[in-house]
């Protein structure tokens, strides 16, 4: 019952009342449908018992005619005493086995029963043998050998063969007639059952059609009902109840499709809000912090409430050194039993630097990860890598493991993070940059003061040690207000040790590419020997000052590419 009136609330307003209706007329129609049904069998009866009984025993019969016949003119072509009053007779022979073939042939679709078909098989294979005999006592016959053809046609092998075709045709037609009696007497059943089942046809017809009537109005009103629930809730705020009957080609289908996609809608907007408030809030929040290890503690405070983390670990990208080095942790039971670094494609961590998109892993092992508190511990639910990314530049990864499911939702929210996040990690690198900077500024300005107090105390050397703190002034000046220029300072090693992004560009380098290269990178291979005891004799000091101006060859530099190009040098 369930399914059928599953089968019923599929279908269209317009076709349950055609149900219903017809269900009133069901009563006629399924007794005339009955007794048409009655007579389509009766006649079918009927006419399997002419086409293929009545007239199978016909063609049996014909066939038992035409094998006389073929008898018969056989043994009148054998006593015609010359070829013409011969041939007569062989023209009958040959007409009687014609039509032979052709009885045997009408038999083949009238024996479709079992014995019928064994029967018609005896009689084709003895005419088969039969046919061989006549066909040979025919030749002989046609060569004039009449002694021989008597002969044959007298022998035992013939008269056996003829019999035995004989014989089979004679079981055949009694088969045939057996069956005919047979398919009579199953018509005469047939109208007996049938009228006894046209009686109780109309008692259950009747009460089919009230229970039809009964379940078609239940069709109806059962999902009606469960939309008006499915809308209740909506309209109390549970959005993620689900609409039933949205699979449905019907009007109520219709209807529960269209409070799908306010459904879907209210859910859209719910996201985007519940998306657009936490990332004001986290992102207000970052903002206010002044260190790496701030960084890491407001992000996931901020995050643990929103997406229940369980635990987390926040790696930060040196790039030089080209691995990840643990910056912040949380709700980590051993802090140190956490990987302090991870080199690019090591671990979890280190793929998901290396592939740069997010992994989530779904329903861990229990044993992968445990969640420790103070009330016990649990296997997290989902855990999840993010890469943090700054135009194109890897700035990091965060590794979170979740006590619920990790949904589109959460997906998201860390997708529109990263480049917030990612965005406070330049600026808080920048501004370490800018204080170790100002550091190194204030620390050699300092130096410069001390220098300056002891030139003072040598008046001799006063106005060489002013020049010098000059130039040296200048000099960091210049570093810090980007000089137009391509400089570059070296240790005592001729190791690039700063580089400003002109000279970089000049030579084909990326910014920073230089830094720890010596210097003789950037010198032509055919000099290069020769400019390493240059080099060393001035840092030594034998050559305190060198004057490149006054050099009457031409200076050329090596760019990354090996290509070389004039250039001015001032040491």
């Amino acid at each position: 019952m369930s399914f059928f009136l599953t089968i019923l609330e599929r279908l269209s307003l317009r076709a349950k009342l055609a149900i219903g209706f017809g269900a009133l007329l069901l009563l006629p129609a399924l007794v005339g449908g009955f007794a048409l049904d009655t007579e389509s069998r009766l006649n079918d009866h009927m006419q399997h018992a002419y086409e293929v009984d009545l007239l199978g025993v016909a063609s049996a019969k014909d066939t038992q005619i035409h094998h006389a016949r073929m008898d018969r003119s056989l043994h009148q072509a054998l006593l015609s005493p010359d070829d013409a009053q011969r041939a007569p007779a062989l023209r009958q022979l040959l007409d009687a086995q014609l039509a032979l073939d052709q009885e045997i042939l009408k038999l083949e679709p009238r024996t479709a029963q079992t014995e019928a078909h064994k029967s018609l098989e005896r009689v084709i294979n003895d005419y088969s043998v039969y046919r061989l005999y006549v066909d040979e006592a025919v030749g002989l016959l046609r060569q004039n050998k009449v002694a021989q053809a008597v002969a044959l046609v007298n022998s035992t092998t013939f008269l056996s063969s003829s019999t035995a075709t004989a014989s089979s045709i004679a079981t055949l037609i009694r088969v045939k007639q057996d069956q005919a009696h047979d398919t009579a007497l199953t018509a005469q059943r047939l109208a007996t059952e049938r009228g006894q089942l046209t009686y109780g046809l109309l008692g259950l017809a009747a009460g089919l059609g009230l229970l039809l009537v009964w379940v078609i109005s239940l069709s109806v009103v059962q999902p009606v009902n469960r939309l008006r629930l499915a809308v209740q809730h909506l309209a109390k705020g549970q959005l993620n109840t689900p609409i039933p009957h949205t699979d449905f080609h019907n009007e109520t289908g219709n209807l529960a499709r269209s409070i799908q996609v306010l459904q879907q809608g209210a859910l859209d907007m719910e996201d985007q809000s519940w998306l657009k408030l936490n990332l004001s809030q986290i992102g207000g929040a970052l903002r206010a912090v002044g260190s790496f290890s701030e960084l890491s503690q407001c992000l996931f405070s901020s995050l643990a409430p929103i997406i229940t983390i369980g635990h987390g670990a926040f790696y930060i990208f040196e790039e030089e050194t080209r691995r990840l080095r643990l910056l912040g942790g949380y709700a980590n039971q051993q802090r140190k039993s956490l990987g302090q670094y991870f080199s690019i494609g090591q671990g979890l961590v280190g793929q998901c630097a290396l592939e740069r998109r997010p992994i989530v892993l779904s329903q861990p092992p229990a044993d992968y990860l445990p969640i420790h508190s103070s009330l016990g511990q649990a296997a997290p639910n989902a855990i999840a890598l993010q890469p943090i990314l700054r135009n194109d530049r890897l700035m990091g990864v965060l590794e979170l493991a979740m006590l619920e499911d990790f949904g589109p939702r959460e997906q998201a929210l860390l997708d529109e993070l990263m480049p917030t996040l990612a965005m406070n990690l330049e600026i808080l690198e920048r501004n370490v940059k800018t204080g170790k900077l100002l550091e190194e500024t204030q620390r050699q300005a300092q130096a410069m003061q001390e220098q300056a107090s002891r030139l003072e105390q040598q008046a001799l050397a006063l106005d060489a040690l002013e020049w010098t703190l000059k130039d040296t002034e200048a000099w960091f000046r210049s570093i810090i207000e980007s000089a137009p220029d391509g400089m570059l300072v070296v240790d005592d090693q001729a190791t690039i040790i700063l580089a400003n992004p002109h000279l970089e560009a000049m030579f084909g380098y990326a910014a920073g590419e230089t830094l720890g290269k010596p210097v003789e990178t950037l010198v032509p291979d055919s000099v290069r020997e020769h400019h390493v005891g240059l080099r060393d004799a001035y840092i030594s000091g034998i050559e305190l000052s060198r004057r490149m101006s006054g050099i009457s060859y031409e200076l050329r530099g090596r760019r990354k590419d090996g290509t070389e190009f004039p250039v001015e040098v001032g040491l």
